[in-house]
């Protein structure tokens, strides 16, 4: 029995061949893929990387981006509230000016009315009064000269005929 009767002799020997050819034609390529397949990880870790760097940035931009919007919106509100402020005290102002005005037509009217119910009273007392005095004196023509003048002008004819009447008494 020799060296070659041994199983394991064998065994040694198909692994070494083995190991070999192995060697010779698959370990090459296989490392090839190996080497291929690390550069393109790395590629894709880089690319990942980047890309990871520029979503940071662009989180940043729109971070900033934000944050001018909040201060300009803030500031559109603040100016906004200042506005309606103003429009509310103008209006106020206007209501204000409105209401004094229609209290002052409202003052006018009602001194026009009682105006116009003194010139009614004044009118009555004066055909009263220029009635008794026609009466007394007996000049229908007279009367209706007064009922043609204003109230200017039959005060002043009163005045004159209340004269006139008073001479006449001191005559009779």
């Amino acid at each position: 029995m020799g060296i070659f009767s041994d199983i394991h002799t064998y065994l040694i020997i198909s692994f070494l061949l083995m190991a070999f050819l192995l060697y010779k034609y698959a370990y090459r390529q296989a490392l090839s893929g190996l080497d291929k397949k690390v550069d393109s990880v790395r590629e894709s870790i880089k690319f990942v990387e980047e890309k990871k760097k520029a979503a940071e940035e662009e989180i940043v931009r729109l971070k900033r981006e934000i944050a001018e919007a909040n201060e300009l919106l803030a500031k559109s509100i603040s100016e906004a509230e200042a506005e309606a402020k103003k429009i509310l005290q103008e209006s106020g102002e206007i209501i204000n000016e409105i209401v004094a005005k229609n209290e002052k037509e409202c003052k006018n009217s009602i001194e026009k009315i009682k105006g116009s119910m003194s010139l009614e009273l004044q009118n009555k007392i004066v055909e009263l009064v220029i009635e008794s005095i026609t009466s007394r004196i007996g000049r229908d023509h007279l009367d209706k000269e007064l009922q043609n003048t204003s109230i200017e002008n039959a005060t002043k004819m009163l005045e004159e005929l209340a004269e006139r009447y008073a001479k006449t008494k001191q005559e009779n």
